[in-house]
């Protein structure tokens, strides 16, 4: 028996050996981003790929993937699901693009199988399941605030998205996130929060930051380069910006655990990859320490580029005395010595016409103001490092991410050298100077939206969309959600860009129905190279039962964000790169081309009020009711119905108890 039992012992290791590939893999990675406001955003990913069918339900062991999700989608059909539960607003013109924009609140969006007959009842169904997996207030999506958009939110996995009634698509600007969130989303990770990057995910620092947001993606994607099979990839993403000059005590410094409270000390078992990505591409001017710092940059490859503008040979001259601006006809390379005040001096006074140390007589004419003026900008770029960031990284990796150039330090923690000297890791950047906040980088495209007008009748809603890009126009889908409530008037729609109407080339409108339906209103605007396009449309509000209004009226009701997707154009080409081995910055929308990049943009929400009843009135009139007829029909009432009976007033009973036994000692009767 013992014989049989060690030879299955031996089947079962072989079969599970390293030469066999895993049905389902898991990818944990965490990017730290220093934006260019002094703030550091934190972006989690915890990507588990199975390489199973869950459509046609045969599976019946679950290792990694969450056995909860994956019932789910075998059992209503689900073809793509993505959930997003975000507090804050991510502010896109101070930070920047995201790496995946959520809007405030919760957003759920869906995409079902052609085999699913009723969309409808599978939607109700799935919300209010998704409701108790996450402890998040779902079961309130109903068909008042869910629409069906035709050109917006197109499939990010395997499947065919023109058949557009098979998508829904709602928003609850209202839902609070908060710990209870939290915790059963961190409950469908592997290893949990026990080990690995999950560690760091401790709700009393999460919740205190200016942005949190957490989000569920599960698509089916290509098992390999034939995609000949099919395999399901969940994406769990989380994404938190800390304020550094707050909780930092004035200062931006940050660290790993003065942002968490806790440090990597190991990765999750279960891993096959964990890595930290630190941004430090050259707008931040990083430092890395513990590294030799490069000598200073000659200034040859200055005198060849200038060598089409001059049109002079230009060659590398010995120093006769520092700093040795010029020479004869070619620049002579700095000294390593000269420190950077006396550089800028000399070369300021050069600029006057002044003649700085080792400069002959006989200048090169061809050397004009223009010319001096560059070299003043070759010096000056070599300031000091903005940040400094420790310990040195494992490796390097650059990409061209969202149009620009990144490179980043990678922290691999299944590399063993990583925790040879330190039992943990504490990633930790020190802003060496101040940043000039002049210098910060504006994004090509950004939204703005805001609600206008006077009085509790009438109203106008206003969207500014920047496209900044100083040469490139391209087209933007616009998807506006507003509620029943709201009636607009869609003859009042105007789009403006440079002072002229720019029309639409594409409009779908889906008006309202009281008590039943949204407004849907997509378009498709081309925007101008550096221009502002205003879309305008006025809105009546509308009275509602008193029974409609929630326990808090005069806060205001909530009306969701625009939705801004667009293929932006890309100054840097981006070249095509393994989806699978690619890490988390490419997102989920890969690029396919190299000349653009998708990018999927929220406005703020916006919070209106409505005509509101006084609800003290109500209060007022019952006490005074109350009051009334317990004072007055009670009185009368007691009067009308009351039965009064004379009684004489009673004698002692010991004197009546004696009078009638002498009156019956007598005969005669008592009294």
């Amino acid at each position: 028996m013992a014989a049989v039992a060690a030879v299955v012992l031996l089947l079962l290791l072989a079969a599970a050996g390293p030469g066999r590939a895993r049905p389902d893999v898991l990818r944990e990675e965490l990017l730290l981003s220093p934006l260019p406001a002094g703030d550091v955003a934190a972006t989690f990913q915890f990507r588990t790929r199975w390489d199973a069918d869950l459509q046609r339900g045969a599976v019946s062991h679950y290792r990694l993937f969450p056995k909860a999700l994956g019932r789910l989608v075998a059992a209503l059909g689900v073809r793509e699901l993505h959930l997003a539960l975000t507090q804050g607003f991510w502010r896109t013109r101070t930070w920047g693009q995201p790496p995946l924009q959520a809007p405030a609140g919760a957003e759920l969006w869906v995409w079902f199988q052609p085999t699913v007959t009723d969309v409808d009842k599978a939607w109700k169904e799935l919300s209010n399941i998704l409701s108790g997996i996450f402890c998040a207030s779902l079961n309130f999506i109903d068909s008042t605030n869910t629409v069906i958009p035709t050109a917006s939110f197109k499939p990010l996995g395997l499947g065919n998205g023109t058949d557009h009634h098979l998508l829904r698509y709602a928003v609850l600007p209202r839902e609070v996130v908060c710990t209870e969130n939290l915790t059963p989303w961190k409950k469908l990770l592997p290893c949990g929060s026990k080990a690995g990057l999950a560690v760091l995910l401790r709700a009393e620092r999460l919740f205190h930051s200016s942005y949190h947001s957490q989000a569920v993606h599960i698509r089916p994607i290509c098992r390999d380069a034939s995609c000949l099979s099919v395999s399901w990839e969940l994406r769990q993403t989380l994404t938190v910006v800390f304020d550094s000059f707050a909780s930092g005590q004035g200062k931006k410094d940050w660290s790993l655990f003065r942002m968490f409270s806790r440090t990597l000390t190991d990765a999750c078992p279960l891993a096959s990859q964990s890595k930290v990505y630190v941004d430090i591409s050259p707008k931040n001017k990083v430092m890395l320490t513990d590294q030799r710092r490069p000598p200073a940059p000659s200034v040859q490859p200055l005198c060849v580029a200038l060598k089409h503008l001059t049109s002079i040979s230009c060659m590398a001259r010995p120093p006769t005395s520092p700093p040795g601006l010029m020479k004869g006809s070619g620049f002579l390379p700095l000294s390593k010595a000269a420190g950077m005040s006396v550089v800028v001096l000399t070369a300021l006074s050069w600029l006057l016409g002044g003649k700085g140390q080792g400069q002959s007589e006989g200048l090169c004419p061809a050397f004009t103001v223009t010319l001096r003026v560059i070299f003043i900008i070759h010096l000056l770029s070599q300031e000091k490092e903005l940040l400094e960031v420790t310990p040195p990284p494992v490796s390097l990796y650059e990409a061209v991410v969202q149009g620009e150039k990144r490179t980043y330090a990678v922290y691999d923690l299944l590399s063993p050298s990583l925790f040879n000297t330190s039992r943990s890791l504490n990633v930790q950047l020190k802003w060496t100077r101040p940043q000039d906040t002049s210098e910060l980088p504006t994004p090509v495209l950004h939204a703005h939206r805001y609600v206008s007008g006077y009085g509790l009748q009438t109203g106008e809603i206003s969207t500014l969309v920047y496209n900044t890009h100083p040469y490139r126009a391209f087209p933007v889908i616009l998807l506006e959600t507003v509620p029943w409530y709201l009636r607009l008037y869609v003859h009042t729609l105007t789009i403006i860009t440079k002072g002229k109407e720019n029309k639409p080339s594409y409009i779908h409108y889906q008006p309202a129905q009281d008590r039943r339906r949204p407004h849907l209103l997509e378009m498709l605007i081309q925007l101008p190279a550096n221009s502002i396009t205003k879309i305008t449309i006025q809105f009546e509000r509308a009275l509602l039962k008193w029974t409609e209004y929630p326990p808090d009226p005069n806060h205001g009701f909530y009306v969701g964000s625009s939705v801004l997707s667009a293929l932006v154009p890309s100054i840097i080409a981006m070249k095509e790169v393994d989806m699978e081995q690619s890490p988390l910055f490419t997102s989920l929308f890969p690029s396919s081309d190299g000349s653009s990049y998708f990018v999927r943009l929220y406005t703020e929400p916006l919070l209106v009020n409505l005509p509101t009843p006084d609800f003290s009135m109500p209060y007022n009139v019952i006490c005074l009711t109350c009051t009334v007829v317990a004072v007055c029909y009670g009185s009368f009432y007691n009067l009308l119905t009351r039965t009064f009976h004379v009684e004489e007033p009673s004698r002692g009973r010991l004197a009546k108890h004696l009078a009638n036994i002498i009156r019956k000692l007598r005969g005669v009767p008592p009294l």
